[in-house]
């Protein structure tokens, strides 16, 4: 009954992670150190870095 009780609150948990996303995401990357930390996480990522580099210098031009 016990293991009922925690798989039946872990997916209301992720039902409600998945459901509200973009929110949670966007209360996060509010804060200015939170972004930092992510910006920085994802540019050590060659993809990533690629990416951003290419879409930053078509902006420019």
């Amino acid at each position: 009954m016990k293991q009922l009780k925690s798989l039946i609150l872990l997916f209301i948990g992720v039902l409600m992670i998945v459901q509200f996303r973009y929110q949670i995401l966007n209360m996060l990357l509010g804060q200015k150190i939170i972004r930092h930390i992510f910006i920085s996480l994802a540019l050590n990522i060659p993809y990533m870095k690629e990416r951003f580099l290419k879409n930053a210098l078509l902006f420019q031009s």
